[in-house]
């Protein structure tokens, strides 16, 4: 459970992280004509003006993900104490 905690982490991390690169190449100013009119903070809080599926696309990854994330961890971790096998112990003659 530790090993699906950690790569769920270092997955979500990684895509969040390139989906913050493709918008750090983004204009720094909006450019209507182009589509990039949404203000996103990519990069320690360096401004960017993304298109509207960039920005969806990096809010999902950011704060949609954790809302599901949260009670899956929750829910295995009761059904982990619920259905484990009971501690075995050793009996000295």
């Amino acid at each position: 459970m530790i090993i699906c905690g950690i790569l769920v982490c270092v997955g979500t991390g990684l895509v969040e992280f390139s989906k913050e690169m493709d918008i750090y190449g983004d204009p720094t100013g909006p450019e209507p004509a182009t589509g990039h009119s949404y203000q996103a903070s990519v990069m320690h809080s360096s401004i960017r003006y993304a298109t509207r599926e960039e920005y969806q696309s990096l809010m999902f990854w950011r704060n949609g993900l954790t809302e599901w994330a949260a009670p899956c961890f929750v829910l295995a971790f009761f059904l982990l104490v619920a259905f484990r096998e009971p501690t075995k112990t050793i009996h000295n003659p």
